[in-house]
């Protein structure tokens, strides 16, 4: 096929996918294009595509249309929504740090075990849930996880035909928490974070969610990939649907995407930015001193302009710089809340 021909055969395949949008778009009769008479006439009069390349283009356009309510998946990948993995860090010696990167029933248990681990050495002021790039389509285990910081029964959210609540306890969470989140956050991770929205303690940051909690069933097609179907919207705990915007955090963190993922694995990673700008990270890092450090080396002579040995005997190295802007937001607001008191804050 020469290249004018394959150009031609590009525009054709241009033109049935922009009709083919209109026709499931649905824009009133007179507009809308019946999809077997569209396929019959490419079929018979454009020889140089063939019935399975307008059968492929159909399934691409309808995935593409749709891409919130069914999409594709594979058997491995629908495995890998049973797994789940945290990763902890600890901030200032009192601000714990949990990262998941799934929600499923074995994240509650795995959590209360890593966060009764750390508060066996450590009295915590803080907790931070990173919610960021974080799905799941165990509703249960949402909940689940949601009923861990409640010490009264209350309406969590509904999936399908399953009303959620959460338990009254006497060891509930109460350590004031922070949810950080992004439009990544999806289905179960955003139903989770909106069962918490009105929790006493807890605040959620970031960016709205992606507005993908849905119930899905999955369909196993001949091919041997899954295709996952949205069969209904949750319901937040007034019985309102889920916004198709997702979920609007309380405080906004001006990020992009694209600056989030760098931070993934490494909140410590000089952002790329900065790197290109040639940012120096020893000068970043420069200790800082508190009024009885400067108190004492004026008493020892010890001159306090200048990074001298002596000087770093008598002061404490700083803190690796946290350059992941909400993380970084979400350890300071906690910070402040150590002095202020939770309720303070007006939600």
């Amino acid at each position: 096929m020469n290249d004018i021909t394959m150009d031609r055969t590009k525009l054709i395949l241009c033109v049935f996918l922009t009709f083919l949008t209109l026709s499931l778009l649905g824009q009133g009769d007179n507009e809308t294009i019946k999809f077997k008479e569209l396929y019959d006439i490419i079929k018979t009069r454009v020889p140089e595509i063939s019935e399975s390349q307008i059968e492929a283009a159909a399934v691409e356009g309808i995935l593409n249309k749709f891409s919130n309510y069914v999409h594709i998946v594979s058997e491995d990948s629908a495995q890998q929504t049973n797994q789940t993995t945290i990763k902890t860090l600890l901030f200032e010696e009192n601000i714990a740090y949990f990262k998941f990167t799934n929600i499923n029933q074995e994240l509650s248990e795995k959590f209360s075990i890593l966060l009764s681990e750390i508060e066996k050495t450590n009295k915590l002021k803080g907790i931070i849930l990173d919610l960021r790039f974080c799905g799941g389509k165990d509703y249960a285990a949402a909940a689940k996880l949601a009923d861990l910081f409640y010490t009264e029964e209350k309406p969590l959210f509904i999936a399908g035909n399953t009303k959620y609540s959460s338990t009254k306890k006497t060891n509930a969470i109460e350590v004031p928490t922070i949810i950080l989140v992004n439009s990544e956050t999806s289905a179960g991770a955003e139903a989770f974070a909106g069962a918490l929205k009105d929790c006493k303690n807890i605040l959620i940051i970031g960016n709205n969610t992606k507005g993908k909690a849905f119930s899905y069933s999955d369909i196993k097609l001949s091919n041997g990939k899954i295709l996952r179907v949205a069969s209904s919207r949750i319901k937040i705990s007034n019985g309102e649907l889920f916004p198709t915007n997702g979920l609007k955090p309380e405080i906004t963190v001006d990020v992009s995407l694209e600056e989030e993922r760098q931070f993934i694995d490494d909140p410590y990673k000089l952002p790329k930015r900065l790197a290109a700008e040639g940012e120096s990270t020893s000068r970043l890092t420069r200790p800082r001193l508190n009024e009885d450090e400067l108190v004492k080396m004026k008493k020892e002579g010890i001159d306090y302009t200048s990074p001298t040995t002596e000087r770093e005997k008598v002061s404490k190295p700083e803190p690796k710089i946290v350059y992941d802007p909400v993380l970084s937001r979400a350890i300071d607001i906690l910070k402040v809340l150590t002095i202020i008191g939770f309720e303070r804050i007006q939600k």
